[in-house]
């Protein structure tokens, strides 16, 4: 669903966190906890077996060809009984390899990546209104640049949840990321349908 660029190298391993109770849109409910996991499988790519740990579900990935976009599939059923997929695009670029003898860079999470976990990269106090929902916080993104979330579009039908929201990318604004409209469970309020990040 989002298109994160991620440094490929002969010996890399790249990972990717789904994180289920991420501060400002968690999947699971209170109470609620991780039954089972699975990542399906994608042809080109080498994908490790989940790793789970407070609600985290963590895999590292391995392979892909350049310009290829590639589907990360989570499969999860919850304690409650509930299930679904939740799925992120991985691109790699050629372009990202670095210098032939150069030091491998240390690895970040990709910004468009990042940008699907605001709660990551709060910094400092996060506005919330009457039902709980993060409505404005400043960020410092992984390289150090400062930005800023704000909430678009706050759920009717589920108080709390936030169906849409921006985030800036530099002082002055250098880049803005959006995450269009979330379509969720009419009965749970879980995400059912994560368009991709939208950068302008």
């Amino acid at each position: 669903m989002s298109l994160p660029t991620f440094r490929k190298v002969p010996t890399a391993r790249l990972s990717y966190t789904w994180d289920l109770r991420e501060d400002v849109d968690p999947i699971l409910g209170a109470g609620e906890n991780l039954a089972t996991t699975v990542v399906l499988d994608v042809d080109g790519l080498l994908i490790s077996a989940p790793v789970v740990v407070d609600d985290k579900v963590t895999v590292f990935v391995s392979g892909g060809a350049d310009d290829v976009l590639y589907p990360l599939t989570l499969r999860y059923t919850t304690s409650q009984g509930r299930g679904s997929d939740l799925t992120y695009n991985l691109y790699v670029r050629e372009t990202h390899r670095p210098p032939v003898g150069a030091a491998p860079a240390p690895d970040r999470p990709p910004l468009i990546t990042t940008a699907r976990v605001p709660g990551s990269i709060a910094s400092g106090a996060i506005t919330r209104n009457g039902d709980g929902a993060a409505t404005a916080f400043a960020v410092i993104w992984p390289d150090g640049q400062p930005g800023a979330y704000t909430s678009l579009v706050l759920s009717a039908a589920f108080p709390g949840a936030v169906d849409s929201y921006q985030i800036t990318y530099g002082s002055p604004v250098v880049r803005t990321y959006t995450q269009p409209l979330i379509t969720r469970d009419p009965v749970s309020g879980s995400a059912t349908l994560v368009p991709p990040i939208v950068v302008t």
